[in-house]
């Protein structure tokens, strides 16, 4: 009865999600990932096709995305969201396997795989396919995988060779992911009380599949190393402030719950030990990544998720208490709710009425750009990724441009803010995203040009007047004449391409 009871709630998150995900718009990210594959298949290359900011591992998964978009004519963005849903069906499928091989206490590991089935298919819903969703659903196999191993159970050759495969690719997706693969691969050693443990048959598959893939950019994308790199290194923005990283909910939550567990030490085993040590690796990809978004947070989130579920349980069934206990638990449930589930649900009310209210910049924008370049290129003089993609992608129009946001120019800027004047790498910088944007133009040739006109733009801190800084080339000057002022909504000044001819 118990377990029919779990298989039917593992349905109906399932059916909740699916129709959540049919009538929510993608997420702007992932529409640029699924672009750049789009480009890459066509034989497209980084720098001249898409600069983006990305490892090219998410790429690779876009590029057969799009091709079996293609080859059943189909949308891409379907085909994705597919894609997603049958890994979260093997990566749930393989965590229950391992899990109940040798469960501590069996209704303690159901409620914890269905905090990670809520935590991947619910929680998820604004960052679904994020590149932070899709590393969850790739490792949290291989972690168990890893705690049934320090148990001494004996798993078949080709289940470890898939899942630690499968976690590679994971981890792969941005360095900052492997802080939690370390940290528990340390953890495993210390169980092991053996330093050979790193010489596993698991480990050997995930240093290699790395090592291939870091050759695959040498050979298939050499631009990523050669240009996109070392633009990432120095023009980079890390937009907020260390307090407010460190006052972030789920940061704030992850601090509560590692106290916790320090208090309830005594009761906790190696699953909750193990957690720790994946949510530590968390919490220093958050901080280093120094954005605060709430992507970023979401592995983070799902391990405090599943600390607080574990928590939870030891606290509701333990045999001896104390007068601490119930207000623990009392304090635990809350944080849930305070940290976890409000900032969850006021990012996603933010999302919805952002897209779907009639009222809103994105929804005036969709109607300008399908009356005047309906499967025509646009461009975005712009550094915020939420006005291009989704704009372009929902009103059937095309990006007119190599870049998914003008990000670089950020960084650019920025620098010559901080040094107070231009120096050389400044710019040389400049004089290539000039060269860059006046190319695109002449390229795509884009019908409408949406050029922020707000003072402060998204991540430049000075002032900035992107028309001013590109009026500095003669030939973009020449180019420039062919648009005519149309109108200017939302901070947004908006431009059509009413003169055809060469550029």
């Amino acid at each position: 009865m118990r377990q029919k009871l779990f298989v039917f709630c593992f349905i109906l998150l399932f059916i909740f999600s699916i129709l959540t995900q049919i009538w929510m718009y993608q997420d702007w990210d992932m529409l640029f990932l699924l672009e750049g594959g789009k480009r890459l298949l066509a034989g497209g290359t980084y720098v001249n096709d898409m600069f983006e900011n990305n490892p090219p591992l998410i790429y690779y998964f876009s590029v057969g995305i799009n091709f079996l978009a293609k080859a059943f004519d189909v949308s891409n963005v379907f085909v994705f969201k597919l894609f997603i849903y049958i890994l979260i069906l093997y990566s749930l499928g393989a965590c229950h396997y391992l899990l109940n091989f040798k469960p501590v206490k069996s209704i303690g590991i159901s409620f914890l795989l269905l905090t990670l089935a809520f935590c991947l298919l619910i929680l998820s819903v604004c960052v679904f396919g994020e590149r932070e969703h899709l590393m969850l659903i790739l490792t949290m196999p291989y972690y168990f995988l890893l705690y049934q191993s320090a148990a001494g159970i004996k798993f078949n050759p080709t289940l470890k060779i898939t899942i630690s495969f499968l976690a590679a690719l994971g981890f792969a997706i941005k360095p900052y992911f492997l802080f939690s693969f370390l940290f528990s691969e340390l953890l495993f050693m210390y169980w092991q009380r053996n330093w050979k443990a790193l010489f596993r048959l698991e480990i050997q598959i995930i240093f290699w599949t790395l090592i291939a893939y870091l050759v695959s950019i040498t050979v298939f994308m050499p631009d990523f190393y050669s240009d996109i790199l070392p633009y990432l290194i120095k023009f980079y923005v890390f937009n907020t402030s260390i307090i407010e990283l460190l006052t972030n909910p789920a940061l704030i939550n992850a601090a509560l719950l590692l106290l916790s567990s320090l208090y309830l030490s005594a009761f906790l085993g190696r699953i909750e030990t193990l957690l720790i040590a994946v949510n530590s690796g968390c919490i220093l990809s958050f901080i280093l990544q120094g954005k605060g978004w709430y992507y970023h947070a979401f592995p983070l989130i799902t391990m405090n998720s599943l600390l607080a579920t574990m928590l939870v349980f030891h606290l509701l069934t333990a045999r001896k208490r104390n007068k601490i206990h119930p207000l623990l638990l009392m304090v635990i449930i809350i944080a849930q709710i305070l940290f976890t589930l409000i900032p969850a649900f006021v990012d996603d009310y933010k999302r919805i009425n952002y897209y779907k209210n009639d009222s809103s910049s994105f929804q005036q924008f969709i109607k300008i750009t399908r009356k005047f370049a309906h499967h025509k290129p646009i461009f975005f003089f712009s550094t915020d990724l939420a006005m291009t993609l989704p704009i372009v992608y929902y009103s059937n129009a095309k990006l007119g441009s190599r870049f998914p946001s003008l990000w670089p120019l950020a960084g650019i800027i920025n620098r010559q803010y901080a040094l107070q004047h231009c120096d050389q790498i400044c710019r040389e910088a400049k004089q290539k995203i000039l060269h860059y944007i006046m190319e695109d133009f002449k390229r795509y040739q884009p019908e409408l040009a949406y050029v922020d006109v707000h003072p402060y733009k998204t991540f430049i801190k000075p002032p900035f007047e992107y028309l001013k800084f590109m009026q500095q080339s003669p030939d973009f000057q020449i180019i420039w004449q062919q648009y005519c002022y149309l109108l200017t909504s939302r901070n947004y000044a908006i431009y059509h391409r009413c003169k055809k001819g060469g550029g």
